[in-house]
């Protein structure tokens, strides 16, 4: 499950951070239904920031500390005596905030929005309308998966894993890589550049030349710091180079070391119970678990379940059938091992030989297998 550019923001870690300034959101809303309440939420350096409030003659105020451009959003609840509304998507709205007064006027849809006053939302909407096409085709695809079902034999998928991945970098090149080379100073500039270089790096040199073409304001912005910072990292994660150590507690409280793992083919495998992805992902794990584990093959799950969630993790663990070994401290996204190893999205994983060695990154599903077979010999 790709991090939302909320928690993208939240885990930025700004040696520069100074204080917040004041932005306001005005909302004015109209829709047919009754609403029952409207939440806010936004991102800060330190922490993910949720308001909610009710409306009173259909308006409603939010205030934010921000420092720069921040992607935010709001969810409209109805009155639950008018049906079940709350899982039309057009209740959620996905807006740029930052420092000043922001104003926004939504009319019986989230997607029929006016929001003046952010210089970055409308740099967003520029993006998204060239983006459009591309969703477009991306939907179709998608049903071409679910028409197939279960029926669909090897071939089929890959032809349609095939042009979903053109599909990818198509968007990725006409769009987000034009936008970047003409506008280098954009408050939107260094979300753009997320989306062009991937989760885990398409092409860790061709971002790296991405960020230096950024204005120098960008690159010294929180966004550019933390950027900077997983280009930094995902360097010491290259192919071949050692795996950092790290320590941490297994679900009984026992801290358990990578090295203690030392000579055998290690799977670093990144999840959460919360995790849709991660949990359809699981049973390839499984899987491959059960036809490696007595080939000198094991793999520690390190979960990035939240706060008060011991029991949640516990119970995806066992309802997975979830048999090696499981570490977690329980902070989130601010996991140590993720932190220590840059982690933005999950499901992710680490493939890491006898020495320590990393000798393969996010293989999943077949591909996860068919690796393991090329590896262990």
């Amino acid at each position: 499950m790709k991090k939302s550019f909320l928690n993208f923001v939240f885990l930025f870690i700004c040696t520069g951070f100074l204080s917040a300034q004041s932005t306001t959101i005005d909302i004015k809303m109209q829709y047919d239904e009754p609403v029952r309440i409207v939440y806010f939420t936004y991102s800060t350096p330190k922490a993910t920031i949720q308001d909610s409030g009710q409306l009173v003659n259909n308006r409603i105020t939010f205030k934010a500390n921000v420092n720069e451009a921040t992607l935010s959003s709001i969810r409209v609840i109805f009155n639950p005596s008018q049906g079940n509304k709350t899982s039309r998507i057009d209740n959620t709205l996905n807006f740029w905030i930052e420092p000043g007064k922001i104003n926004l006027q939504i009319k019986d849809s989230a997607k029929l929005t006016d929001v003046k006053g952010s210089k970055a939302n409308t740099e967003w909407v520029k993006v998204f309308n060239e983006l459009r096409p591309y969703k477009t085709k991306s939907i179709a695809i998608a049903k071409e998966f679910v028409s197939a079902g279960g029926n669909m034999n090897p071939e089929q998928f890959k032809e349609l894993m095939g042009k979903k991945n053109a599909l990818r970098f198509e968007e990725r090149d006409n769009v987000y890589k034009k936008y970047l080379v003409k506008n280098p100073n954009s408050p939107i500039a260094v979300y753009v550049l997320g989306r062009y270089a991937g989760d885990t790096f398409y092409d860790i040199d061709d971002a790296w030349s991405r960020y230096n073409s950024l204005s120098d304001k960008n690159k010294n912005s929180e966004a550019g710091l933390y950027f900077l910072s997983r280009l930094e990292n995902e360097g010491q994660l290259k192919l071949g180079r050692m795996a950092l150590d790290f320590t941490q507690n297994d679900t009984l409280g026992n801290p358990i070391s990578l090295s203690s793992f030392k000579g055998q083919y290690v799977l670093l495998d990144f999840w959460a119970s919360w995790c849709a992805p991660c949990r359809d992902e699981n049973p390839n794990v499984v899987k491959a678990f059960n036809q490696f584990k007595d080939k000198n093959f094991t793999v520690i799950g390190i979960s990035l379940d939240q706060p008060g969630k011991h029991a949640a993790w516990l119970d995806a663990i066992h309802k997975d059938n979830l048999t090696w070994t499981q570490l977690s401290d329980l902070k989130g996204w601010a996991n140590e091992v993720a932190k220590l190893y840059g982690i933005s999205s999950i499901p992710q994983n680490l493939l890491l030989d006898p020495e320590g060695r990393i000798v393969a990154k996010n293989i999943r599903g077949e591909g996860l297998i068919k690796t393991l077979e090329e590896i262990i010999k």
